[in-house]
């Protein structure tokens, strides 16, 4: 699993087939036409409360 906040990380991770997590910013979105990230959240805390959901 990747973790990132940039479009172009969860793009590449996707691509390869590995799950993505796309952590949400001012000025940074995920690419339309690329694979969607598996998760969106807007904080790591939000993230470490998905994970624990698993």
């Amino acid at each position: 699993m990747m973790v990132a906040a940039h479009g172009w990380d969860i793009a590449g991770v996707k691509a390869v087939g590995m799950t993505g997590v796309f952590v949400t910013r001012p000025g940074k979105s995920t690419y339309p036409l690329a694979i969607p990230a598996d998760k969106e959240v807007g904080s790591i805390t939000e993230l470490a409360a998905w994970l624990e959901s698993l």
